[in-house]
């Protein structure tokens, strides 16, 4: 519960699954960069998203506190290109029950990631651009910053689906069709998991991520 190394984040009684040595390249990869995000909130003018300094900051614990205030802001190392093309940004999205994580260490997590669109370029590309890790005491404040995020970078976006709340937000604004469908091919794999009976997002079972590693 209170690791020293990066090692030591990934370890458990159970055999792990997260690919720890991916892990560690990031963190190198962060440090050389000497990557520092902005802390931001988003916001609607109109038709236009729009940005804001946050005076909140991010969460710092690990495990979370309970007692910690994670009303977190966005975190963003660079913003999107102009008119950016759908699927060039990723984003991965980690829901939460919010009863639940009231009580826990349990927060929400927006990644946006930035695929290659410049070989030659000397941008930020194939890396973590921006993300939303927070558990504010308004389960709506979260959804709907998330929610801008991901528009913000018209982000291709996959959602687990174990937790449906943040998916049906998304559909109630009609916003769905940045949801990337669930994919036909994990039938193959996890023939029995009722996760594929939803038409958006993936399950968090150990088999799906391991196969997304």
């Amino acid at each position: 519960y209170y690791p020293l190394t990066p090692k030591e984040c990934f370890m458990s009684s159970a055999e792990n699954f997260y690919n720890r040595d991916l892990a560690e390249l990031q963190k190198v990869k962060l440090e050389n960069n000497n990557s520092k995000p902005m802390y931001i909130e988003l916001y609607e003018d109109g038709s236009t998203i729009k940005h804001k300094q946050s005076n909140k900051l991010p969460i710092s614990s690990f495990p979370c506190k309970v007692t910690e205030d994670r009303d977190a802001p966005i975190c963003i190392i660079e913003h999107p290109i102009p008119d950016p093309p759908y699927g060039l940004y990723i984003a991965g999205i980690d829901p939460f029950r919010f009863a639940q994580a009231a009580n826990s260490d349990s927060n929400g997590a927006v990644y946006i990631y930035k695929r290659q669109y410049d070989a030659m370029g000397d941008t930020f590309q194939n890396v973590f651009v921006a993300w939303y890790v927070a558990n504010p005491k308004s389960k709506d404040t979260w959804n709907e910053q998330a929610r801008l995020l991901i528009e913000y970078y018209n982000a291709e976006a996959l959602c687990e689906n174990d937790e449906m709340s943040f998916i049906d937000y998304m559909i109630a604004k009609d916003k769905g069709y940045f949801l990337a469908d669930t994919p036909d091919w994990l039938k193959e794999y996890i023939p029995n998991s009722s996760s594929l009976a939803r038409a958006k997002g993936v399950s968090s079972t150990p088999k799906t991520i391991e196969l997304f590693r």
